[in-house]
């Protein structure tokens, strides 16, 4: 089951933000360092974040 989350614009850039009770299910905070991953999938594309 996936969630639905809209981009935030601040300035010139675009942000996607983690709900407060995934990020603790998860165990992130501002300590982790999060890479990107995109994979493309024909005209759609997965965003695939791992916890370092």
């Amino acid at each position: 089951m996936g969630i639905a989350i809209k981009p935030t614009k601040i300035k010139q850039s675009v942000y996607l933000l983690v709900p407060k009770n995934i990020a603790e299910l998860i165990d992130i905070d501002k300590s982790k360092s999060l890479t990107l991953k995109i994979k493309r999938n024909g005209s759609k594309s997965v965003l695939e974040y791992y916890i370092q």
